[in-house]
């Protein structure tokens, strides 16, 4: 699994880096910000996950998944890049949850 977690947080660099590039196009300012927000996060999210942290494959996780629902939102909206996006978003998610699969797992507790 050593070899799908850096895969999946390289498939997440790859999307948080094109997160940073929205900055640099023709878009309203909140998309910018929101933008650098979720490719920062990414950034640190992947570092995260590389790493093996305990915090790693659930920060990239949360992060693939915020990066899905906005490229779906970007298909809706016709924005630029979105199905791409969407594509690569999927991708991570799936490869985070094939490489940590207890981060969707149901915690309960015991009875005791």
């Amino acid at each position: 699994m050593k070899f799908v977690r850096w895969v999946a947080a390289a498939v997440l660099t790859l999307m948080s880096l094109m997160n940073i590039g929205v900055v640099t196009g023709d878009t309203g300012i909140a998309i910018k910000i929101l933008g650098a927000v979720v490719g920062v996060a990414g950034l640190v999210a992947a570092f995260g996950q590389a790493r093996n942290n305990a915090w790693g494959s659930r920060a990239a996780a949360g992060v693939n998944l915020v990066n899905l629902v906005l490229g779906i939102v970007g298909l809706v909206a016709g924005w630029e890049g979105s199905a791409i996006g969407t594509a690569i978003s999927a991708v991570g998610l799936v490869l985070t949850g094939v490489s940590a699969p207890e981060i969707f797992r149901r915690r309960t507790a015991l009875a005791g």
